[in-house]
């Protein structure tokens, strides 16, 4: 039986983390940046282990801004997916937005990107916006989607 475990990232996981941006974003964030993440006061990064022995399979990252959490980013390694633990990071994310009685979340998302879209749709979100040109590498549009956490 799968023991899935988040934790808060460490150091020694930067290197894993770094790994599964790079085989999740075409512009995934820097190392050093990734690493930033376990020292910024408003920042959280979560990692996600299938079971104690396994190696990473997955990450999130969000900062507190305000009365908000925002997703930076959300990740699993492509041989993991599928199987419900990027639902469970998000998850993992509304409930550390509760605790801190934050009243909404927002993330951005391609417009190609169909399953994430979906993902995000499944957890509530909806479109609220458009960044016109927002990713650097084609020019894409990211959808602005929110949760609104004092909706019952």
């Amino acid at each position: 039986m799968s023991t899935l475990s988040i934790l808060p990232a460490r150091a020694s996981d930067i290197d894993a983390v770094y790994s599964i941006a790079q085989s999740a974003f075409t512009l995934p964030w820097p190392r050093e940046e990734l690493e930033m993440e376990l020292s910024r006061p408003y920042s959280a990064l979560r990692v996600l282990r299938p079971s104690p022995d396994e190696r990473i399979a997955g990450f999130l990252n969000h900062w507190r801004l305000g009365d908000e959490l925002q997703i930076m980013n959300v990740a699993v390694l492509p041989e993991h997916q599928r199987r419900g633990y990027a639902r469970a990071l998000m998850h993992d994310a509304e409930d550390a937005a509760r605790a801190l009685r934050l009243g909404s979340i927002f993330l951005e998302v391609r417009r190609s990107n169909i399953a994430a879209i979906r993902l995000y749709e499944l957890h509530h979100y909806t479109v609220i916006g458009v960044r016109q040109r927002y990713y650097a590498d084609n020019l894409e549009d990211a959808l602005v989607m929110k949760l609104d956490l004092r909706l019952p």
